[in-house]
């Protein structure tokens, strides 16, 4: 067998999934610790913690970053293997935690045992009509990316996701985003969700294709224009329009991308001057490696997290403070146990000669 030569291309491909593991890590940490103990627990109050989301759009860039840089399904066995493994490393790890909190509701609501399994395991219906108290707040993110994980191999083949220049992308998925607000009338929750997420999604499939062929004054281009347009919005549409973001997160509107476009601006202009080593010893920050690591189990048992520091520490007068890092070190201890299952592989069978 031949040694193999690292090429300064590969090294680069390797240092730029340290930064995506760094950026999907920092971003868990961000909604776990930030976001759900703003929203959540109150700890920076409403309107004003709305300038906090911009999270997700960053999440889904990530992720189609993310797709770029793996092996692409070429063929339909391909495809299927590729639904088959994706689908089992998300859905494993949301049905260990969907079990455990349907077993909870069941005791703690006394409610039919066959229901509440089917209304907890099936990501479609997140819990509606079994919920308890924050155990199933977040599940709404599962649905949309089971969507978006399926179409990102159909969709990444069109050539216009390493072509189009910035301007058109931020343009075009606002036109898009907003045609769907308004003719789409028999959109649901999810549909919105799933076509803007998928947008941010290819996005950053054709950033990591291409990472270099924008420049930060093209991300500045953005960053005005998208403001202004808000302005413009919020000016000329004063009841129909608002800059209370956590209303127009769910679902996704046209405002939501506006703003989401103005952060995703700021955070890639931000990204320019980081420093490569700096994000090196990130990516072996004691702090950060549970959530680089096991993200995803940990996202998922913040519910159960956060709720039994809840159930605990209110009835004893505990600080909200107190509550909120006893919430934050539940949900990592339980995410690292529940892991696993989120490393689950499959192996593709070669084929034969």
């Amino acid at each position: 067998m031949e040694a193999q030569v690292e090429t300064p291309k590969a090294k680069m491909s390797a240092k730029r999934d340290v930064g995506l593991d760094v950026a999907r890590g920092l971003l868990m940490a961000y909604v776990v610790i930030v976001i759900h103990g703003s929203f959540w627990l109150g700890l920076i109050p409403a309107p004003a913690n709305s300038i906090l989301l911009f999270e997700m759009p960053l999440i889904f860039i990530v992720s189609g970053a993310a797709f770029a840089h793996a092996p692409q399904p070429k063929t339909l066995r391909d495809y299927g293997f590729y639904l088959l493994s994706r689908g089992i490393r998300i859905m494993a790890p949301y049905w260990a935690y969907t079990l455990v909190c349907a077993i909870i509701v069941i005791y703690a609501r006394q409610l039919p045992v066959g229901e509440t399994l089917l209304a907890w395991l099936d990501p479609f219906r997140r819990a509606i009509g079994h919920a308890y108290m924050m155990l199933s707040w977040h599940l709404w993110f599962v649905t949309p990316f089971l969507v978006v994980t399926a179409l990102m191999p159909l969709l990444a083949r069109w050539p216009v996701w390493r072509m189009a220049p910035l301007w058109v992308w931020a343009a075009s998925g606002a036109l898009i985003v907003l045609a769907v607000d308004t003719y789409w009338t028999r959109a649901t929750e999810l549909d919105r969700e799933s076509v803007s997420y998928m947008l941010w999604a290819l996005f950053g499939f054709g950033l990591g294709a291409s990472a270099a062929r924008f420049a930060t004054r093209d991300y500045g281009i953005v960053l005005v224009a998208a403001l202004a347009a808000m302005a413009a919005a919020l000016t000329l549409y004063p009841t129909h329009t608002t800059a209370v973001m956590q209303a127009n997160k769910f679902p996704p509107n046209a405002m939501f991308f506006l703003f989401s476009c103005a952060w995703v601006a700021v955070w890639l202009i931000a990204a320019r001057l980081i420093d490569a080593k700096w994000i090196e010893g990130l990516a072996q920050a004691t702090w950060l490696k549970p959530f680089i690591k096991s993200g995803y189990s940990i996202y998922l048992w913040q519910g159960l997290g956060y709720t039994i520091a809840s159930l605990v520490g209110q009835p004893n007068h505990w600080n909200v403070f107190v509550i909120w890092i006893v919430a934050i070190a539940l949900t990592v201890a339980l995410g690292m146990i529940a892991s696993p299952l989120e490393r689950l592989r499959l192996r593709a069978k070669p084929r034969a000669a």
